[in-house]
């Protein structure tokens, strides 16, 4: 099939490991996804050991025409297996996958470079990891619609579908009614679970000249989002269509927050990060980011003593 030069408007960024039991419904909920544009699902698996490679190359199989690009000429070296294509039936869905042949994240090397040349044709980015999926079909449709509207926007989310591990589903809106502009003290003083990462989609271009900071504090999409909200207006769309899977079998819940040694490593890079934001912004929302620290201060030894008498 003959590679065609698209201008993406929307790259798909997706990080996976050891998420065999899920990838299948995060891949259904980039296939669905009914669009005017084209865009592209870039997956990359960190060498997973649960068998999730085989699922998601058995599933590209089912579904995809394998297409050539010159983005990537050597789709098999020393770091991973690549392969590219188009969904059989969805023309404006593409993947892009890397299966990485070892695991980077322990060698603490990084693996975002591999995507750069997916990146740079694309006006959106909308994030959502191997374990969580998308459940509106015009999901991305809708926030591009939105932020189009309004260019002085770099960050949109939605409502959102909380899975837990024993099968209870609870929505989480952020607003009880429709507020399409949240606020700088809602984002600080609601830090990471302020929204849910697979429903975030922000403007590719606000995060040029990206900060050292995120990269050194060790924590997820808090940084981003707090770059992105200096560089523009941060929109809420109050219509659940993703789903958020609580406590999955090696999420971080189980590995830090349930773990007093974790905990406490974590306690201190959100620290860090919160100190690092306030110096890099000027200190111009210092007396929010203070509340926010007595907050997590607060929370944080509350939780430790009843890890304590659990014996964790």
């Amino acid at each position: 099939m003959e590679d065609k030069k698209y201008n993406w408007m929307v790259r798909v960024r997706c990080m996976t490991f050891n998420h065999a039991n899920y990838i299948v419904d995060t891949m259904k909920g980039f296939t669905m996804q009914q669009t005017r544009f084209p865009f592209v699902c870039t997956i990359v698996d960190d060498a997973s050991t649960d068998g999730e490679q085989e699922v998601i190359k058995g599933y590209f199989e089912q579904y995809f025409n394998h297409v050539e690009t010159d983005l990537i000429k050597d789709c098999n070296n020393e770091d991973y297996v690549f392969f590219y294509g188009q969904h059989n039936q969805n023309a404006h869905c593409f993947f892009a996958v890397f299966l990485l042949k070892y695991n980077h994240y322990s060698l603490k090397k990084p693996k975002i470079h591999y995507l750069s040349p997916w990146a740079d044709s694309a006006k959106y980015v909308a994030l959502c990891e191997g374990d969580d999926y998308w459940i509106h079909p015009h999901k991305l449709q809708k926030q591009v619609e939105y932020m189009e509207a309004h260019p002085d926007c770099s960050l949109c989310f939605h409502a959102n579908r909380n899975l837990s591990s024993d099968g209870s589903l609870n929505d989480y809106h952020l607003y009880k009614k429709d507020n399409n502009e949240c606020s700088l003290y809602d984002l600080i003083m609601g830090g990471g679970g302020v929204m849910a990462t697979a429903s975030m989609m922000y403007l590719r271009k606000a995060t040029n000249d990206y900060p050292l900071w995120p990269s050194k504090c060790g924590i997820g999409d808090a940084p981003i989002m707090l770059v992105l909200a200096e560089r523009g207006k941060v929109a809420y769309l109050n219509e659940v269509m993703c789903v958020y899977r609580v406590s999955t079998s090696g999420s971080w819940t189980q590995r830090v927050v349930n773990v007093r040694s974790e905990k406490r490593k974590h306690y201190k890079r959100i620290k860090k990060m919160w100190n690092d934001y306030d110096e890099w912004s000027n200190y111009k929302h210092h007396k929010i980011v203070v509340e926010k620290k007595i907050k997590n201060a607060i929370h944080y030894h509350i939780n430790m003593i009843k890890l304590f008498f659990r014996g964790k």
